[in-house]
């Protein structure tokens, strides 16, 4: 009997080991899936917004620029009144604010500012200059020599939580001639809509009136005559990544 159950443990034993000797499996041959997904841009027109609340659209005063990479809004005009010469007296200038249209057509005074809209896919970033076209002309064509145009307090805002792009620091001089960087986003930033405000909205003075404090004109002394000024301002947007 002893012999019997000796044998009987060895035996079982080894059929014991034998199931944990694993079995490669060997491939023979594979077959590929292509797999594919196309995109097209979105077309869908960028929408001008308040400066002051971003999330309200307004009436857009001109068309901005099209497609997917887009410059929605700019000041159409820049005014700085009608000012009284003080002789021997450097005079800064503050500009009359411009005015949004609401689309319940109420209108509203907001500090100048410009809006970009990116809706590429990639992030692939841009950039924003402004070239004042020359120096200010009297109707005579004489320069107003030595006068300085300014951008002054921007700050960025928009209605999307995105990576921001980056603003200028301090006060921005116009050079006449030259483009001046006032904006930029870097691979990515910049996505979807942004707004760069120049300053806000303070009283001029008289109490009935505002001005913004974000846009200048420094006129040095004796430079201006009494005649009304003109000039213009050339906004461009870029892909060029910062």
């Amino acid at each position: 009997m002893n012999k019997k159950i000796h044998s009987l443990a060895i035996l079982t034993g080894l059929t014991l080991l034998g199931t944990n000797t694993a079995v490669l499996a060997a491939p023979v041959g594979n077959l590929d899936t292509n797999v594919t997904a196309s995109f097209t841009e979105d077309k869908t027109p960028a929408v001008p917004l308040d400066p002051t609340d971003p999330t309200k659209p307004v009436k857009p005063e001109r068309p901005g620029t099209t497609g997917p990479l887009s410059l929605d809004a700019v000041p159409t005009g820049i005014d700085f009144g009608t000012n009284e010469l003080k002789a021997g007296q450097n005079l800064t200038l503050l500009a009359k604010p411009m005015k949004v249209t609401h689309q319940d057509d109420t209108q509203k005074e907001v500090p100048h500012y410009v809006q970009v809209t990116d809706k590429r896919g990639g992030r692939l970033g841009w950039k924003l200059t402004v070239r004042q076209t020359a120096q200010l002309k009297s109707t005579g064509g004489v320069d107003l020599t030595g006068a300085v145009m300014s951008l002054n307090k921007q700050t960025i805002s928009s209605p999307s939580t995105e990576v921001a792009p980056t603003g200028f620091t301090g006060k921005l001089d116009l050079t006449p001639g030259s483009d001046v960087t006032v904006m930029t986003a870097a691979a990515g930033q910049g996505y979807l809509t942004w707004i760069q405000k120049y300053g806000s909205l303070i009283d001029d003075g008289s109490g009935k009136a505002n001005v913004n404090d974000g846009v200048q004109l420094m006129v040095p002394s004796g430079a201006a005559q009494a005649t009304k000024y003109t000039g213009s301002l050339v906004w461009t947007l870029n892909d060029t990544p910062a």
